[in-house]
């Protein structure tokens, strides 16, 4: 190996998904790029996974297990951070998979913008993956405001997470994952990297396979709990991008609108009547600061406003006209 070549710290926490870990180690070893590091971060599991951790590192010394008590994706994923020694991070999950190239494919087009990041697209276990960029729409969002707007409205294919980037360590230093947030915690953490990116690549070659299908996976639950447990992330978020052009933070205001009012939905027809006034008064406050940021067009201004007002009713009637919310 040529020590001259960089090294790509790959972080992995580990929590009772001893079903699925093997396959994701056997991803990372299957790289074309061979300098990289698996960090497997045992979170406090029970099922076998933390001894397949072990027998995995014994037999690749690339590998390196670290084991602590139950404290939640974000302390794990720190403790991956704590421990890292590459010159880029890629945070991956113990039940997903990655393609052969996902790192030198990443690493190649992280070179196009020494200043940021890379990402690469997403593809799920037992779908079809979503249509690549245009080539001449690829570097459309080499402005990470303008990715950030673009990935809220719904015109880019791709979640505000970390799992499918490739991170330079300096963008990095001295950021950690908030442990106290239950969700879009991963949002928080990759808003702030991108505040300090000067551009970034994004190309939607679907390179990372993500695994919503098992058992315990919360991606799919839309509950009240989970809904008004996000809001704080994006508080954080909104706070970030304040005093940045505006189209950043305009996008995450409509993207509170919407959980708020979502919140207040959920909590409605879970028979929490002071939790959906709540988070409908969060809503209507979202929506009335949404022009300081920019004008927003009148239909969207409308159905934000719907959503804000009448939570409940709003939803019966997108999904009866548009099928959707």
């Amino acid at each position: 190996m040529d020590k001259q070549l960089p090294l790509i710290s790959v972080i992995m926490p580990v929590y009772q998904t001893s079903a699925y870990l093997e396959e994701a180690v056997r991803s990372v070893q299957a790289q074309t790029w061979e300098n990289w590091e698996l960090l497997l971060i045992d979170d406090g599991s029970t099922d076998g996974s933390a001894e397949l951790c072990d027998a995995l590192a014994r037999k690749d010394r690339r590998i390196r297990v670290f084991h602590q008590a139950n404290g939640g994706v974000s302390r794990a994923r720190n403790r991956g951070l704590e421990e890292a020694r590459g010159s880029y991070y890629s945070f991956t999950d113990s039940d997903d998979a990655l393609d052969p190239d996902f790192l030198s494919w990443l690493l190649e087009k992280q070179k196009t913008v020494p200043d940021g990041a890379a990402c690469c697209g997403i593809s799920e276990f037992g779908k079809e993956a979503a249509a690549a960029l245009p080539a001449e729409n690829a570097g459309a969002l080499a402005d990470p405001e303008d990715f950030i707007l673009e990935a809220l409205m719904g015109r880019l294919p791709l979640p505000l997470c970390c799992a499918n980037w490739l991170i330079p360590a300096r963008l990095a230093e001295g950021l950690r994952f908030d442990p106290d947030l239950r969700y879009s915690e991963d949002s928080l953490f990759l808003c702030e990297v991108l505040a300090r990116c000067g551009h970034i690549s994004c190309e939607l070659r679907p390179l990372y396979r993500y695994r919503s299908s098992r058992e315990g996976n919360t991606a799919t639950l839309d509950t009240y709990q989970k809904n008004a447990e996000k809001i704080p992330a994006w508080e954080k978020i909104l706070a970030l991008y304040r005093n940045r052009s505006g189209k950043a933070s305009q996008a995450v205001l409509r993207h509170l609108t919407e959980l708020s009012a979502q919140a207040s939905r959920r909590a409605s027809q879970e028979g929490l009547p002071k939790a959906a006034r709540a988070y409908r008064e969060n809503a209507m406050e979202c929506w009335k600061q949404l022009d300081k940021n920019g004008p927003v067009p009148a239909g969207d201004r409308r159905r934000l406003l719907f959503y804000a007002l009448c939570p409940v009713l709003s939803e019966k009637v997108m999904l009866k006209v548009y099928g959707r919310v």
